[in-house]
């Protein structure tokens, strides 16, 4: 059997639609655990037409994390599926993972793919595959994340864990990527099936409409992971994942036109962690945290490179005054060697020369560093050359 908590706060509109996603599913046995964590809307009228089907808790507001673990304490389920109240489950959900638990039993929890929808619930915004393969502490690592209800995990993991940690400012969310963090640090496995098995609601007011305050939960994480006792010996990676949390931090200036919040916190990030900036993705990856739901499906399907070099140019212009030379030149060396990766990946030769001409004038040695060294030899190659040496290595060609 497999138990599906749905904690409900003000989400009387959407509440409906999550438990006939449950009950719909063609996985014969699930049973349905709804937590109305002192909601103060009309959570009890809605749920009337399934009082029967699901088991209903009541109690006083103590938040996400809190209303998620008093429900897993009153499941039964050998599998557990955390659903938010305003999102949503495609009908094959538990027959797909359930199928990868079946095919390796040692795993503790199977995520999946997702479709981020409008308020809607219906009209589709961006496809998210997840491809996860006992890979799951490098990649939360390098902060990549899913949406709780992608996630079936194994009753016994989550009862060997902490669950969800309740002495936490609720707005700053972040509750269950320290607990899959947790989890990963004591061994437990995680795989995926890459099909989409759910829809995530973006819609106004929720938690995920607030990112800067979702970053600020981020930042907790992070110095939570300082301390962890198992973290420590991955010190070099919790201060790399410290960095991209900053990186985040200036997207978010930059995806609501604040070039002045992008620009505060882009300085002491680039101070604190200057070897980040010098990794030609980092700024690849700036972009599209920059990006809104809408314009990451445009970038997904159409890779514009004169898009990109504005959008970050932009900023780096904005940020060059309080930089240092040095700092300006590292940055912007940095910078057009991510496009020239970019520009290598999509064959785009004048582009590529161009780019990497424009690196190496701001700063050869970012381009020589570690960091800049595989961009480097792309952009001296170019793809035809490229592929013919892999094709050569792999002794495709004679």
């Amino acid at each position: 059997m497999i138990s599906i908590i749905i904690p409900a706060y003000n989400c009387a509109r959407y509440l409906p639609d999550a438990i006939v996603s449950v009950l719909r599913q063609t996985h014969p046995r699930v049973e349905i655990v709804v937590v109305n964590d002192g909601s103060p809307d009309n959570t009890d009228e809605v749920v009337q037409p399934y009082l029967d089907r699901i088991t209903y808790i009541k109690q006083e507001n103590r938040g996400l994390s809190a209303a998620r673990n008093v429900g897993f304490r009153a499941s039964r389920g050998e599998f557990v599926c955390f659903l938010d109240a305003d999102d949503i489950l495609l009908p094959d959900k538990f027959t797909l993972q359930l199928s990868k638990f079946e095919l390796e039993p040692d795993l503790g929890v199977v995520i999946s793919g997702y479709v981020d929808v409008e308020e809607d619930g219906q009209t589709e915004i961006l496809a998210v595959k997840k491809n996860w393969d006992r890979d799951a502490l490098e990649r939360m690592f390098n902060h990549e994340v899913f949406p709780p209800h992608t996630a079936v995990i194994r009753r016994s993991v989550l009862e060997a864990s902490p669950l969800f940690p309740e002495d936490i400012d609720t707005n700053e969310s972040q509750e269950d990527w320290q607990l899959w963090l947790d989890m990963a640090l004591n061994g437990v496995k995680f795989s995926s099936v890459p099909e989409s098995t759910c829809k995530y609601r973006n819609r106004p007011g929720s938690i995920r409409a607030n990112p800067l305050k979702h970053l600020d939960g981020a930042r907790r994480v992070v110095n939570w992971l300082r301390q962890h006792p198992q973290a420590q010996i991955h010190r070099a990676r919790v201060e790399r994942l410290a960095a991209i949390v900053e990186m985040e931090r200036v997207a978010v200036g930059m995806r609501v036109n604040r070039a002045d919040l992008a620009v505060e916190n882009l300085i002491p990030a680039v101070r604190q962690f200057p070897a980040f900036w010098q990794e030609p993705q980092s700024f690849v990856r700036l972009f599209e945290c920059s990006l809104t739901l809408k314009e990451s499906a445009c970038w997904k399907q159409q890779r514009d490179l004169r898009w990109f070099e504005k959008r970050i140019t932009g900023i780096l212009k904005s940020a060059d005054k309080r930089l240092s030379p040095s700092e300006s030149h590292r940055l912007v060396a940095g910078f057009y060697l991510a496009m020239s990766d970019l520009a290598y990946g999509l064959g785009n030769c004048a582009q590529r020369k161009r780019a990497l001409g424009l690196a190496w004038q701001n700063s050869s040695g970012v381009c020589i560093s570690k960091q800049g060294r595989d961009s480097l030899v792309r952009a001296l190659l170019g793809p035809q050359i490229g592929g013919r040496l892999r094709r050569l290595v792999s002794g495709s060609i004679g």
